[in-house]
Parts: structure tokens; sequence; C-alpha cells
């Protein structure tokens, strides 16, 4: 969902951040609804407001590519340390 679709459905930027006890300042920050107010909005709204598939797809990409660049740094560390600890030895 769009931000502007989620205030629509509210009437206003005030009542979507009541039905969200939120700030109205924290949802004018908004460029995009985050994904976690989507799925809230999907429930409050009944399924009215739909939560959109697509902004959790990009968030996993973005977490996996993270998770991966962990995981090769994790590996590395894990060399240097035994590269040093075979030096010493």
């Amino acid at each position: 969902m769009t931000k502007q679709e989620a205030i629509a459905f509210y009437g206003t930027q005030k009542a979507l951040a009541l039905a969200l006890n939120c700030t109205r300042e924290a949802v004018a920050m908004w460029k995009e609804v985050p994904w976690s107010r989507q799925c809230e909005l999907e429930l409050l709204s009944k399924g009215k407001l739909k939560a959109d598939p697509d902004v959790m797809q990009g968030r996993l990409a973005i977490a996996s590519a993270l998770l991966a660049g962990r995981k090769a740094n994790d590996a590395a560390t894990k060399a240097k340390a035994k590269a040093i600890e075979m030096a010493k030895g």
C-alpha cells in the first residue's frame, strides 16, 4: 500500500497516526509505509488495505545480502585468526 492509500482510508494523516498509535510527525516522515505498519494496517482495516509483498521482497533481499556479507566477513576473520595462530606456532 502507498502512504496516500493509507491516509485516504483513514481520512487524514492524524487519523492514520492515531490508528497506529504513533505521532503524525512519524507518519509525515515516511517515504513509504514501513512493512510492519503495512501489515498492521491490513489487520486494522480488515483487509481493505493490503500490505505490498514487493516491499517485503525488497527487505528480504537486502537482509539476505547483509547476512551473506556478514558470513563472508566472519569466515575471513576466522581465517585470519587461524593464520596468526599458525604463525605463532
